[in-house]
């Protein structure tokens, strides 16, 4: 899905802006057989050559797609295709090579060549290339005399070929990249889902056996020795509180929020991803806000790596304010003003401690979520708005 999805975003621009390509160079075939200047051909010929230029065209594109869409790594083309459509790409490859000796058609030769380079992994798609390039020119000193006119079809065809190639494997490196991020986002959200569950089994655990010796002994004690009992039932009570005070903590995680922590934490995600992340640091807010920033901040980073394929962060941070701001949001993104469930959850605990957070689009492609705190003299915090949610969403 999320592949399919990042075909219509930059990907998909890249395959559109190859197609141009590829259509262009269908243009000129087309030109070439209908224009009273081209090879004396027949009728048949004509139509021979138009529809061979068709089937190059679409099938270049269909296999390109496809190897696009599987990742774009030529080892796995055979996989991506199909044995079918590993070999119709080569029948693709065979077909360009009989227009250009027989119709002289010469114009969607570098889509051939770009498809061994495709179809063929490492070296072997190198020696592929060379055969296929070495056939076009024979073809050339045949037909064409002229010193001139090989340097330039030449030209014209190696300027072809590596423009498709390149953003044959741009478009699938953008998938790549995408997925990645997406992944790095589900692997985070998984971590802390497994770290509450192995607390909530050791404490539920721990707290479910202690409380149960403890209703056994009263049990036993309660016709001998009422005060012991009673007792045991104290213990028990005790237990089952000391239990709820740490699921609690479980949930507030209130030892692991930290905004300096967020903060390396964001910075280490984004070298990795290449996304360029800038920091303004004028000093952070005071506790419980500096808790509720780190919220912010980690909100902020994992819906930017699911929800845009940016390639800058801006952070700024002051002890009263907090923004991030991202680009690379698509124009469906955009339109839905940021009102996502986490980020509905963190207004609405931010606004309990006194605070405001707003989500907003400084422009069609970049995505800013500003959060705001009283100044701590001024603030008016009640006890029971000190909790904060260390889980992180991937809504927003």
């Amino acid at each position: 899905m999320s592949r399919t999805r990042s075909l219509f975003n930059g990907s998909g621009r890249l395959l559109i802006g190859s197609g141009v390509i590829v259509f262009l160079l269908l243009a000129v075939v087309v030109l070439t057989m209908v224009t009273p200047k081209s090879p004396d051909f027949s009728v048949f010929d004509r139509v021979l050559g138009i529809a061979a230029g068709v089937v190059q065209a679409v099938g270049f594109m269909w296999v390109q797609a496809r190897v696009v869409r599987h990742g774009g790594q030529a080892h796995s083309a055979r996989l991506a295709l199909g044995t079918g459509g590993y070999c119709f790409g080569w029948g693709i490859v065979v077909l360009g090579v009989i227009s250009l000796w027989f119709m002289h058609s010469w114009a969607l030769f570098g889509t051939s060549i770009t498809l061994a380079l495709l179809l063929v992994p490492g070296g072997w798609g190198q020696v592929a290339t060379l055969v296929v390039l070495l056939l076009g020119l024979a073809d050339m000193f045949l037909v064409h005399p002229s010193a001139t006119s090989i340097a330039l079809l030449l030209l014209i065809t190696i300027a072809v070929t590596i423009n498709l190639y390149a953003l044959t494997r741009l478009a699938s490196t953008l998938i790549e990249v995408r997925s990645s991020q997406e992944e790095i986002a589900r692997l985070r959200i998984d971590a802390e889902r497994h770290r509450i569950s192995r607390d909530l089994h050791d404490i539920i655990g721990r707290t479910l056996v202690a409380t149960s010796m403890r209703q056994q002994a009263a049990l036993h004690l309660v016709d001998r020795d009422p005060v012991r009992a009673k007792e045991q039932l104290n213990a028990a009570h005790d237990a089952i509180t000391d239990g709820q005070k740490q699921l609690r903590s479980i949930i507030q995680a209130e030892m692991n929020t930290s905004l300096p922590d967020e903060i390396t934490d964001a910075r280490s995600l984004c070298d990795r991803l290449r996304i360029r992340f800038d920091l303004t640091d004028e000093g952070h807010p005071p506790e419980p806000f500096d808790s509720a920033a780190a919220q912010v901040l980690r909100e902020a980073i994992t819906n930017m790596l699911k929800h845009s394929t940016a390639n800058a962060c801006q952070v700024t941070i002051t002890p009263t304010d907090m923004s991030i701001t991202n680009n690379g949001c698509s124009a469906l993104r955009s339109s839905d003003g940021g009102h996502g469930t986490g980020i509905a959850h963190l207004r609405s605990q931010i606004e309990d401690l006194g605070g405001s957070l707003v989500a907003s689009h400084p422009s069609r492609s970049t995505f800013q979520l500003r959060c705001t705190f009283p100044a701590p003299q001024s603030s008016n915090i009640r006890p029971s708005n000190l909790q904060s949610s260390n889980i992180a969403t991937v809504t927003g």
